[in-house]
């Protein structure tokens, strides 16, 4: 069921897809601006639809039809390693984006919860600090939050930072 309400963001990237075959000497940025001022599709959105569409051929789609639009396309963030998370999502039903999201984030490992609510926190307190309405000592206590954050954030990436090979 769900697979064909999201069938139309495949036909829209397989027909833009067929008339850039047709068409050679059309430029896809020019047919995409065309298709976005006839329809009112935002041309990111079509360009995005032609995207996945060249990324999986119909063959694939058919592998994996248990699988929707929007699920194939958050296992396409994950490159050349889209295949695992794909197989992982089919055998993980119903399998939602957020999840499949993460897990390319994470490398093929569950998030623990608690990194969601910090990443949420984080947002808020960046909200809180822009806000000049806020009291004084709310703003400084998020803005020394963020100052942690970014200390903690910095000194985590130079520890898994490989360094340089010298020569031998």
């Amino acid at each position: 069921m769900l697979n064909d309400s999201e069938s139309y963001q495949w036909a829209i990237g397989d027909l833009v897809t067929d008339v850039l075959a047709e068409f050679p000497e059309i430029k896809r940025a020019d047919l995409l601006k065309q298709l976005a001022d006839r329809t009112g599709a935002d041309r990111s959105t079509l360009r995005d639809r032609h995207n996945c569409a060249r990324f999986y051929p119909q063959e694939i789609r058919k592998e994996f039809d248990m699988l929707t639009y929007s699920q194939l396309r958050a296992c396409k963030s994950a490159g050349t390693e889209w295949r695992q998370y794909a197989e992982w999502a089919m055998g993980h039903m119903p399998a939602p984006v957020a999840v499949i999201r993460a897990r390319v984030k994470n490398n093929g490992h569950d998030q623990p919860a608690w990194v969601h609510r910090w990443e949420s926190l984080l947002g808020i307190a960046k909200q809180i600090a822009a806000d000049d309405t806020a009291p004084e000592g709310l703003r400084y206590a998020v803005s020394q939050l963020l100052k942690w954050e970014g200390t903690r954030e910095s000194s985590r990436l130079a520890s898994t930072t490989k360094p340089k090979r010298q020569p031998e």
